[in-house]
C-alpha cells in the first residue's frame, strides 16, 4: 500500500536515474535504497520525499552517491 502512496517519488527516482533502486515494505514502512548518479539527484529525491505529510514513520531511504567529484550535471 505505501508504494501506492510513494508512487511519485519512484516515478521521480526512475526519471533522475537512481541505479540499482530497491523498494520494499517492511513492518510499516517504504525502504527505498539506490545510487544516484551525483548529489544533485539524490537531493532531488529527498526534497520530494520530503514532500509527503508523515514520510519520517513510513519511509526510509539509503541513497548513495556514484560521483562525488562534482554536484550535478545539466
Amino acid at each position: 500500500m505505501l508504494q501506492d502512496k510513494y508512487r511519485p517519488i519512484l516515478d521521480l527516482a526512475n526519471q533522475l536515474n537512481i541505479h540499482d533502486l530497491n523498494t520494499q515494505e517492511s513492518n510499516g514502512k517504504l525502504n527505498i535504497k539506490g545510487t544516484a548518479p551525483y548529489q544533485l539527484e539524490k537531493n532531488l529525491l529527498w526534497d520530494k520525499i520530503k514532500s509527503f505529510n508523515g514520510w519520517e514513520n513510513e519511509v526510509t531511504a539509503d541513497i548513495g552517491v556514484e560521483h562525488n567529484d562534482v554536484y550535478g550535471r545539466y
